[in-house]
């Protein structure tokens, strides 16, 4: 009978020591820009931030090329333009590489591909997993709007994605959800999926007056349904194996 009273004893000490160490773990919220902005440029809040803080942007166009290197919410509050400036050596808008970012309600423009690479560069660059990005407009930009590489269950949804030369392209990747979207005017492909990427899911889209809607290119098993594909140029959709 002691051994028992000790043993849940200790198993009391323990789940109150977690709960402490666990309420003690606050994330932070840090301010860029306006009246109340600690910070001047969203990046110097990125590096400053611990992982798990909520970063709020005010109104403002940021000529920035961001990396979010740490999982984080990037918020813009008002209307917060952040500006690549077409600089053909630093690329995307926004590169994510960490796992679980946010960034939400941003109007993400002038990206450019990167010096030697073609296909590089895109308006949000996606190279880990878990991130979601919602209620953006994400507008010219010189290559995609999107780009997921080797990414997974990421999720686009909610984002006015137009003007650029491709929508969405997801690369080598899976499981990835995009839901929800405005694709339209871009002078490419609205979204293509290339080089084996496989189960991803594209639903509840409108995709209008591109030049393809949605391609697949050497990608099977994606799941694609209630979309509504309007007007685009050559074909609503493209199989290519």
């Amino acid at each position: 009978m002691m051994r028992i009273r000790m043993r849940k004893t200790l198993s009391v000490i323990i789940a109150i020591i977690f709960l402490v160490t666990v309420a003690s773990a606050q994330y932070s919220t840090l301010k860029v820009g306006g009246n109340e902005g600690e910070f001047g440029k969203i990046q110097e809040a990125i590096e400053a931030a611990k992982a798990g803080d909520r970063i709020e942007i005010s109104n403002g166009t940021y000529m920035e090329n961001l990396i979010v290197n740490k999982p984080m919410k990037l918020i813009a509050i008002g209307n917060a333009i952040i500006d690549a400036g077409g600089d053909y050596f630093k690329g995307p808008a926004i590169t994510i590489t960490a796992d679980n970012a946010a960034i939400e309600g941003f109007t993400i423009t002038n990206s450019t591909n990167t010096a030697g690479d073609p296909y590089a560069g895109a308006g949000i660059e996606i190279r880990s997993n878990n991130s979601i990005i919602r209620n953006n407009s994400i507008i010219k930009n010189l290559r995609s709007g999107v780009k997921i590489l080797r990414g997974h269950n990421n999720s686009i949804i909610y984002n006015n994605i137009n003007n650029n030369y491709e929508g969405i392209l997801v690369s080598r990747s899976s499981n990835n959800l995009i839901y929800g979207n405005n694709i339209a005017d871009n002078s490419g492909n609205g979204v293509i999926f290339i080089e084996g990427s496989t189960n991803n899911s594209i639903s509840n889209n409108t995709i209008s007056k591109n030049l393809v809607g949605i391609m697949l290119k050497n990608s099977g098993f994606n799941h694609i349904k209630h979309n509504n594909l309007i007007d685009n140029i050559q074909e609503n959709l493209k199989i290519i194996k």
